[in-house]
């Protein structure tokens, strides 16, 4: 959903498709795809992709809802909420499979959150986390996938969930750059493995 004030008042404006999504952040990302999913059929999740790098398995998430297949009401009209479909969880599980084989340290990157990051934030914010968000966060901490970087409720926390098996997964949030002050979060590819993230908050004057 978008809005525009280029007439002086808030309106509706025409939401950006996937397609021209893709367009916008080929240098910006996708240049950088090791592997990229591609659904059989219908756009859910199409925009996600991993990146292999210096012995770490980025893998980005896209799990917003913009299209029929993946919409309450069968339309490309976007919702809050977020979603994996079976096969592509299925494609992250493989993708977290083969990060793991190579000695890869896999790091998840997601919009919605896969970890609450207060009490009840399921319930009280409902679509900010991933839907089967307990389930699918215990099966990727299983998998492999450790640590995962995620936003949507513009709040700066770490929180993470252990699996029946002991697994963790430690979530980091960060907020919009557009809050003030702006947060920036940064991978130490030199840290050890159980801990590569620092967080900073930078100031403007």
């Amino acid at each position: 959903v978008a809005d525009t004030f280029e007439n002086g008042y808030e309106e509706k404006a025409r939401a950006i498709t996937p397609e021209e999504f893709l367009e916008v952040y080929a240098d910006l990302g996708y240049d950088l795809a090791y592997h990229t999913y591609k659904p059989a059929s219908g756009k859910a999740n199409m925009l996600s992709y991993s990146v292999s790098d210096n012995g770490y398995r980025i893998v980005v998430m896209d799990v917003s809802k913009y299209s029929a297949d993946a919409t309450k009401d069968g339309t490309d009209v976007g919702e809050t909420s977020g979603a994996f479909s079976e096969e592509f969880l299925a494609w992250v599980l493989d993708e977290i499979a083969d990060a793991k084989s190579e000695g890869e340290t896999v790091l998840g990157v997601i919009h919605h959150n896969l970890v609450p990051h207060f009490a009840n934030e399921y319930k009280i914010m409902r679509g900010f986390n991933v839907d089967g968000w307990n389930e699918i966060a215990e099966q990727l901490a299983d998998a492999g996938m450790n640590f995962s970087l995620t936003g949507h409720v513009h709040i700066n926390d770490i929180a993470e969930i252990v699996s029946d098996n002991g697994e963790k997964l430690t979530e980091v949030s960060m907020s919009s750059i557009t809050s003030s002050t702006v947060p920036k979060s940064t991978e130490d590819v030199n840290a050890p493995p159980s801990s590569p993230f620092n967080a900073h908050i930078l100031s403007f004057s």
